[in-house]
């Protein structure tokens, strides 16, 4: 009960996290509903979601259908989010996608798509070593 109201702007963001957080200890069911009703308040608006918005919902489905051992829709979700996280620009996207990235990679390692996944999981590892360039980190 952190928040007062539902229109309370970290609301939703809190809900998602709760969400895949659940999803990935096991608790499918629970991380569905917070998920879910993050999706309604979201929407509940009537406001266009930003690309960052629609971005991590894509994310919290995608972990709750790995979370059930559906692959293929977990894909679908990461490669949707990744598409609309790479279509904002500036480095600060980078790290972000790279962590899309690796979901995705495990994703379609999980579906039996050995080289899609081989090839995504070594775009996240170029991605992540970028960023760390530009935070002036060497590797």
């Amino acid at each position: 009960r952190l928040f007062r109201t539902e229109s309370h702007p970290s609301l939703p963001p809190t809900l998602m996290r709760l969400g895949v957080a659940l999803c990935e200890t096991g608790h499918a069911d629970l991380g569905e509903e917070h998920i879910c009703r993050a999706e309604q308040i979201l929407y509940a608006s009537n406001a266009v979601l930003a690309p960052a918005t629609r971005a991590h919902l894509e994310v919290a489905k995608a972990a709750h259908a790995a979370s059930l051992s559906k692959w293929t829709g977990a894909v679908g979700h990461l490669e949707t989010a990744l598409e609309l996280i790479e279509a904002r620009t500036g480095s600060e996207s980078n790290l972000e996608i790279a962590a899309v990235q690796a979901r995705l990679g495990r994703a379609l390692l999980e579906s039996g798509d050995m080289a899609r996944s081989r090839q995504v999981l070594s775009q996240a590892l170029t991605t992540r070593r970028a960023q760390l360039q530009v935070n002036g980190k060497h590797v």
